[in-house]
Parts: structure tokens; C-alpha cells; sequence
């Protein structure tokens, strides 16, 4: 299982620095790391066209975006963009309209603390999305997030909500998610339409 990691920044890419969370190129190979101490495995490359906190976006990121997963979709068996939650819906349905019918799955994972903060979830959600990709036979362009409380969910990255103030949860229209990640397995949701 060969999988591209493509960092952009935002709050998973970030640390804090005197008090404040800003984007480290050097934080962002440590998400890889994580999950290999915590047992993972799948053979990874990692490319960086950007980094940026995700409030900070604009047209000229998403070209570089779609430039890095357009060159490189047809060399891996899935590609995990890790991104700011603050505009995660918007780079999603980006990239849903871009490549939603292409064979390779591409989820993007985001993270609700800086992964130093026991708090993360980023791990949890970059974890899922490895998963999801192993299990196979899933087309298009996701979302892996786990909620307080719950499962990681996989979206569908067209589908996703705008957050709701001061909230950091993922939500999909009518909260019907594409699926499930339970310990490291797949389930689909059997309401998903």
C-alpha cells in the first residue's frame, strides 16, 4: 500500500510558538512518525506545494493543490491532503468537483488541536483516512474526522456542513455520513445516499 501525503499546513501542520498556533514545515513529517510508533503501517511519500493556515487561502493555493494531486494520482493507491479546519469544506468541495469521479482516493484530514496537544485528534483522523484507503474499492474525494464521542467518520467531501461557531465538529448534510472507521475497519453507513 504506497500512499502520498501532501501537507499544506494549518492547525495539523502547526505547533505552538509563545502561546500562538502557527504552521512549522518541520512539525508536519511528524504526523507520519506518530502513526508509525503507534503501530501503523503503509509505505508513504510526502510533498509539500504550501504551507499555510487555512483562513489564509486563496485561489493561487488551490491551483498548486489540484497541480500536486493531478501529477501525482495515477503513482499511489490513495493520497491524504492534511489541512486547517477552518476552510476544509471549501478545499473539499474544491477538490471533490476536481477529481470526485477518480479512481484513487483522496481524504483530507484536519486536526482540532496542534498534534503536541494530548487534546488532537489529527493522528486519530490521519489514522482513519490510512484505513479507509486500505480497505479498498473507494472512489473520489473524502473527509476522515473523528468528533468527540464518536467514531472517525469518513465523508464525502461534496457533503460537508460549514462549522458552527466556536464548534470544532465535522458534519455531513443531514448528518449522514459516508461511513465509519471502527477499530481500523471500514463500515459504510447502510443510510448513506
Amino acid at each position: 500500500m504506497k500512499i502520498l501525503v501532501v501537507f499544506t499546513g494549518g492547525t495539523i501542520g502547526s505547533c505552538y510558538n509563545d502561546g500562538v498556533i502557527s504552521p512549522d514545515s518541520n512539525t508536519r513529517y511528524k504526523l507520519i512518525e506518530m502513526y508509525k510508533q503507534n503501530g501503523g503501517y503503509a509505505e508513504f511519500d510526502a510533498i509539500s506545494p504550501y504551507t499555510v493556515l487555512s483562513e489564509n487561502l486563496n485561489g493561487e493555493y488551490f491551483n498548486l493543490l489540484y497541480n500536486s494531486v493531478k501529477e501525482n494520482i495515477n503513482n499511489y493507491d490513495g493520497i491524504i491532503v492534511t489541512h486547517g479546519t477552518d476552510t476544509l469544506q471549501y478545499t473539499s468541495a474544491v477538490l471533490s468537483y476536481m477529481f470526485g469521479l477518480c479512481n484513487t482516493p483522496i481524504v483530507l484530514v484536519s486536526a482540532n488541536y496542534p498534534l503536541e496537544s494530548e487534546k488532537s485528534n489529527g493522528l486519530e483522523n490521519f489514522s482513519a483516512a490510512v484505513d479507509f484507503i486500505k480497505s479498498g474499492n473507494n472512489k473520489g474525494v473524502f473527509v476522515a474526522y473523528k468528533n468527540n464521542g464518536e467514531h472517525a467518520n469518513i465523508h464525502r467531501a461534496s457533503r460537508l456542513q460549514k462549522h458552527l461557531a466556536y464548534s470544532d465538529k465535522i458534519e455531513s448534510v443531514n448528518n449522514i455520513y459516508y461511513g465509519e472507521i471502527i477499530n481500523g475497519n471500514f463500515i459504510k453507513n447502510i443510510n448513506y445516499t
